[in-house]
């Protein structure tokens, strides 16, 4: 039995059932997945289990499973197992704990059965099912009426998608110190770059603060606002965003996730240079393809 750990928004839920997913076709083990996380998130009380909305192919862990894998909370929580498990020297057949955020193939192809707690943000971990994961994270349920123009017009015109992710990211300071705050001179360098090679581009903004792009980034061309449809279909958003021509991404796993599902073959993926305080150099999770914009 093969278990994955579901935790954080969208895009995280996203990044750790790929891994799973990979690793069950790979080793030929039926998927599942732990929603335990949900039950009791912390400070991340806005977070719901998001992977429901896509035609994902795993089944939800009982709690009797995934106590069996993991062998108990309290062992992994002691400050022995802790400090073992930091040099490496600390093994347990069925629990895989991921510590740095750094690929590490041998996971990948060493390991199968077992139950596996991390985030795993990085394509080399699925990019070789890209085509199996494009089917996975198709909606369940169809667009309505309205959302079907709006996906028309994107898909129909020069389209760039500008996701801004504010939210936690500018509204709460431990968050803001780790992730870091992009600034609108980012958003409007990349948008520059954009549009350079598109006739006649429109700008479709995304963000979980809509308003405060309305008030505070302007720019001269044709643009549209979309409001968030987060928390009930909030893959809706993504998917729209993933129709765009082109994508100006945050650093953010949702957004992330819109341009490597963006399947134009000519599309330009523009992201910021600074990930996280864990992957400081964004160049570590983006595909080689993408552009970095050093904005100043």
């Amino acid at each position: 039995m093969l278990i994955i750990a579901i935790k954080g928004g969208l895009g995280n839920q996203m990044f750790q059932y790929a891994f799973g997913r990979k690793l069950s076709l790979l080793h030929n083990v039926e998927l599942y997945l732990d929603l335990g996380w949900f039950q009791n998130p912390g400070e991340d009380t806005r977070r719901t289990f998001g992977l429901n909305q896509f035609n994902i192919q795993a089944k939800i862990a009982t709690i009797d499973q995934v106590r069996k894998l993991k062998g108990g909370d309290w062992i992994h929580k002691t400050y022995l197992v802790r400090a073992l498990r930091k040099f490496s020297l600390y093994k347990q057949k069925s629990y895989f704990k991921e510590y740095r955020p750094f690929y590490e193939s041998s996971i990948v192809v060493n390991s199968s059965s077992g139950y596996y707690d991390g985030h795993w943000v990085d394509f080399r971990y699925f990019d070789d099912i890209a085509n199996v994961l494009k089917n996975d994270f198709s909606l369940v349920t169809k667009l309505s009426p309205q959302l079907t123009e709006l996906f028309d017009v994107i898909k129909n015109t020069q389209s760039v998608s500008v996701h801004i992710r504010r939210g936690d990211y500018a509204n709460r300071k431990s968050t803001q110190k780790f992730h870091g705050l992009l600034p609108i001179s980012y958003f409007k360098t990349s948008i520059e770059r954009a549009v350079k090679h598109l006739d006649n581009p429109h700008i479709f903004f995304f963000s979980d603060e809509i308003n405060w792009v309305k008030e505070n980034l302007s720019i001269v061309y044709p643009h549209t606002y979309i409001e968030p449809s987060y928390p009930d279909s909030e893959a809706i958003d993504l998917i729209l965003m993933s129709a765009c021509k082109c994508q100006i991404i945050s650093n953010s796993t949702f957004s992330w996730w819109a341009a490597w599902l963006n399947q134009n073959q000519n599309k330009t993926v523009i992201a910021p240079p600074f990930w996280s305080k864990l992957i400081p150099d964004s160049r570590q999770i983006l595909p080689a393809s993408w552009t970095v914009n050093h904005y100043e």
